[in-house]
């Protein structure tokens, strides 16, 4: 993927091909432009288009922009694929498709309520591809809905993949590995009816309501979720919220008129609360944002402001808000009294927080906040031959990237536990694993040993479209980074690479029946035998 220079007067322009997984092009699969802005502050972008017979596909926008965009293509009944790219320049983008498959199972508790894809990310760290967030879609295919008796299919998602479903009648969302039936059993839930009104208790409409959990009992696998509502003209609100403690406030989004400082209420199973928020005047935050050693104004960083509760509950969320972006470095953000933290939110900046007391009403000019970049590693990759190599590299917090033609790459260094980096080949062959803390600058490929086995039943015979996957392990057995994913064949089989010298553990599911293998360190190939267990317990393979 390479850049062209543009002039900011110039268009800039995407193009490339969309391929199926075995890299053939694909003719006439949609591809659609996403962008969002950081922090959900300023204009987004979306377009939709077709491929050519080819597979080949252009966008032309009228000049650069300061966002990062997912190029999403899809084509029912055959596969969805994805990548991120910056839209500041001209370039090709490239990328395969995941082949197509099902999400389907039960939710017990709730009948007939719509449900949505909000994430899709891949099951391995090889290829390199970066989660999908649907904060927000049209995308018939990631929508559908359960029937009376609660059950749900998504017929049209990429295999290899983890979703993450919200229920839009609960702020409720769990996760299911697509290509397997899954069951959830949705928690007890109360109602909360509320109302703004001002000191002088006339009602406020209009008003935005954010609802945080604080302790909720959460099933397995899912995560009870924060909710935002509007207040109607009569200043109320409304809202159906599972079983547990949660915590209440009008926010500072925008130019807010009206704000509130956070409370806490119980909500419990099966019943109705009554909660009155009274509306305040919201103090007004002003600063600005600089570079720590030339201390010259840094734009376009965002920050955000977090409340320092008065609790000493372990348990007590964090309430943010994300300052609107003023030109010259400068912020601006609306707060409720009280005392809050401000430190600079963006990925790859660092900052010491700013404190501030808010007041009702006032106008309060903030210390400047100092902005350092996080320290990175500046990287090249050698082949076995010592000559320069394109790699792919993940590391062990999730982090991924690529070197470009000339094998460099800067990568992130963590800020103090240790993270392990691998780096692979483009045809995942040639492995090498560093620590983060004592990275060297060159990393050199090394022939990696080949895994390969058979997944078979209780009664040995061979199972077909297996869920196989690898992990790199830590030296205590924690598991730390998925380098592959696959499916077994028609006969059972599975074959890929790994890095020699590293712990590893090789699993295989399918139909709830699943088994793990712990891995030696290997110096040479391997073959194993995965025995699919009704129990799930972990079973050793034969070597």
């Amino acid at each position: 993927m390479q850049p062209l220079v543009t002039s900011l007067s110039e268009p800039v322009t995407l193009w490339g091909t969309v391929k199926r997984w075995d890299r053939n092009p694909i003719p006439f699969a949609s591809v659609a432009l996403l962008a969002k802005p950081s922090f959900g502050k300023g204009q987004g972008l979306k377009q939709v288009i077709r491929c050519d017979e080819r597979g080949h596909f252009r966008f032309v926008l009228s000049g650069p922009l300061d966002l990062e965009a997912y190029l999403l293509a899809y084509l029912p009944g055959v596969g969805i694929g994805w990548t991120v790219v910056p839209l500041d320049t001209s370039r090709e983008c490239t990328f395969q498709l995941f082949p197509a498959a099902a999400l389907w199972g039960r939710l017990d508790g709730v009948r007939k309520v719509a449900l949505t894809i909000r994430q899709l990310r891949p099951l391995a760290a090889f290829p390199p591809v970066p989660p999908l967030r649907l904060e927000s879609t049209s995308l018939d295919f990631f929508h559908t809905s359960t029937d009376e008796r609660g059950a749900f299919l998504f017929p049209f998602l990429p295999d290899l993949c983890e979703a993450v479903i919200e229920v839009r009648a609960l702020p409720f969302q769990f996760s299911a590995l697509v290509g397997r039936e899954v069951s959830v059993v949705i928690p007890p839930a109360g109602k909360l009816v509320g109302a703004v009104v001002g000191e002088d208790g006339k009602p406020k409409g209009k008003v935005p309501v954010q609802l945080v959990p604080v302790q909720v009992q959460v099933p397995e696998g899912g995560q009870i979720l924060p909710l935002t509502l509007t207040t109607d003209e009569a200043g109320c609100f409304q809202a159906l919220l599972p079983s547990g403690e949660w915590m209440v406030w009008l926010p500072g989004s925008g130019e807010a008129e009206w704000v509130s400082a956070p409370q806490c209420i119980f909500v419990p199973p099966n019943k109705t609360v009554l909660l009155s928020l009274t509306a305040q005047r919201p103090g007004i935050v002003r600063g600005w944002v600089a570079d720590g050693k030339t201390r010259f104004p840094l734009p376009r960083l965002c920050v955000r402001a977090q409340w320092l509760a008065p609790s000493s509950k372990p348990f007590f969320p964090f309430v943010t808000e994300v300052a609107q972006q003023l030109p010259e470095g400068a912020y601006e953000v609306h707060l409720p009294k009280g005392f809050w933290q401000l430190f600079v939110a963006d990925e790859g900046w660092q900052s010491e927080p700013v404190v501030v007391e808010v007041a009702e009403g006032a106008v309060i000019e903030a210390p400047a906040i100092f902005a350092h970049p996080a320290p990175k590693v500046r990287l090249t990759v050698m082949d076995e031959k010592g000559h320069p190599a394109k790699a792919f590299l993940a590391d062990s917090t999730g982090r991924q990237g690529e070197t470009d033609a000339a094998g460099v790459c800067e990568w992130q260094l963590p800020s103090s536990h240790p993270v392990l980096l691998v780096a692979a080949a483009p045809d995942f062959r040639s492995w090498a694993v560093v620590d983060l803390t004592n990275v060297p600058k060159t990393l050199t490929l090394r022939q990696g040993a080949r895994v390969s086995g058979l997944v078979v039943d209780a009664d040995g015979k061979p199972v077909e479209a297996a869920l196989v996957q690898v992990w790199l392990m830590s030296e205590k057995g924690q598991s730390l980074l998925c380098l592959w994913a696959g499916r077994s064949d028609k006969e059972g089989r599975f074959a890929f690479f790994v890095p020699q010298g590293q712990r590893l553990q090789v699993g295989a599911q399918k139909d709830g029946k699943q088994v793990c293998l712990s891995v030696p360190p290997l110096s040479a190939d391997a073959t194993f035998r995965l025995t699919l267990d009704n129990n799930g317990v972990l079973k050793r393979g034969r070597k």
